[in-house]
C-alpha cells in the first residue's frame, strides 16, 4: 500500500526564543519554504531522499541557520562544514566533514553516497571531491572572519541551529540528513554529530531521525539510531 509522502524539517534546538524577531520570523520562513520544498520532490515522483537533500539545500543556501552560507567559523576564523544523509531502504550513507568552500554540503554528500565506495569523506578530500564533481567554491565561505569574535562558546551560549530533516515517500521508503557549521570557536578539524550516521541522523524500513544539540553528546550516545 502506498504511503503518504511526508517531511519533517528543523533549524537547530539553539535558543530561538531570545532570538531577534526578525531572524525568528526569517527561520520561519525558511523552514516552511524548505519543507515545501522537499514535499514537493516527493508528489512529483521523487523518492525521500531527493527530498531530504532538496530541503536541506534550501535551508543551506538560505544563511539563517548555521549551515551552508549561515555556518559559523572556528577559532582561526574559517568556515569547516558538516553533513550527511541515510537512505532507510538501503541504509546507503553519504558525508563530508570539515568541508570548506561549498554552499551546499548535503548535495556532496549525496554524491560521496552515490559514487563512492565510502560513507564519509573529509577536509581536502572532501573538498577535491567536490570540485572534481562540478561544484564551485563561494568565496565569501573560504574568507576568512575577520569581523567576529571566534572564541569557543559555552554551552549555556550554544546556539546550536543544525539543520536536519526526515522524511518518507510514496513507496513508504524513508531517509534522513544533517547539515551544520558546527560549534561557534571549534577546533579546527572539529567533528561533531551531523555527518555521523546513527549520531545526527539515521533511517531504515520503519523510520527516520535527524538530531539537534550537543553533537559530542549525540556522538556518544548515538541518539538517532536509538530513536529509530
Amino acid at each position: 500500500m502506498p504511503c503518504v509522502p511526508a517531511i519533517i524539517v528543523h533549524g537547530g534546538a539553539g535558543k530561538w526564543s531570545s532570538a531577534p524577531s526578525d531572524r525568528r520570523e526569517a527561520a520561519r520562513r525558511a523552514l516552511m519554504e524548505s519543507a515545501e520544498a522537499g514535499l514537493q520532490i516527493m508528489e512529483k515522483g521523487g523518492t525521500s531522499v531527493e527530498a531530504i537533500v532538496e530541503a536541506i539545500s534550501h535551508m543551506e543556501s538560505s544563511g539563517v541557520f548555521n549551515s551552508g552560507k549561515g555556518s559559523v567559523a572556528n577559532s582561526d576564523g574559517f568556515v569547516e562544514m558538516d553533513a550527511g544523509l541515510m537512505d532507510g531502504e538501503t541504509l546507503d550513507s553519504g558525508a563530508v566533514a570539515s568541508l570548506r568552500g561549498i554552499e551546499n554540503p548535503i548535495r556532496v554528500a549525496l554524491l560521496v553516497m552515490k559514487k563512492t565506495p565510502h560513507v564519509i569523506l573529509s577536509g581536502e578530500g572532501a573538498r577535491r571531491f567536490a570540485l572534481s564533481n562540478g561544484f564551485s567554491e563561494d568565496p565569501f565561505l573560504l574568507s576568512k572572519r575577520d569581523q567576529v569574535s571566534h572564541r569557543l562558546v559555552s554551552r549555556s551560549e550554544w546556539r546550536g541551529d543544525t539543520v536536519g530533516a526526515a522524511a518518507v515517500d510514496q513507496l513508504c521508503h524513508t531517509a534522513a540528513g544533517a547539515s551544520t557549521g558546527g560549534i561557534s570557536g571549534k577546533m579546527p578539524g572539529r567533528i561533531g554529530d551531523s555527518p555521523v550516521p546513527g549520531a545526527g541522523f539515521y533511517a531504515n524500513h520503519f523510520a527516520a531521525a535527524a538530531a539537534t544539540g550537543i553533537g559530542e553528546l549525540i556522538l556518544i550516545l548515538g541518539i538517532s539510531r536509538k530513536i529509530v
